[in-house]
C-alpha cells in the first residue's frame, strides 16, 4: 500500500510505503511505479485544497 501526496498541479511531494511486501525487490518496485505515474492530473480549479492524498494498494503476481 502506498500513500501519495500530489500538489495542485498534480507533482508528486511524497510517496510513502505503508505497508512492505517483505522482499526489498517489490517495495522498490512499487515506490518507482508511483514516481513513473508523476505528474498526475492537477487538482481541480474549483477546489480549495493545496494537496491532495491518496491511498494506492499495490498486488503483486509472481508466476
Amino acid at each position: 500500500m502506498l500513500r501519495i501526496l500530489i500538489d495542485r498541479t498534480g507533482r508528486t511531494r511524497h510517496i510513502i510505503l505503508v505497508h512492505r511486501t517483505g522482499n526489498r525487490l517489490l517495495d522498490k518496485a512499487a515506490l518507482e511505479m508511483a514516481q513513473r505515474a508523476d505528474p498526475f492530473p492537477p487538482i481541480s480549479e474549483d477546489d480549495p485544497r493545496q494537496e491532495l492524498e491518496f491511498m494506492v494498494p499495490v498486488a503483486f503476481a509472481l508466476h
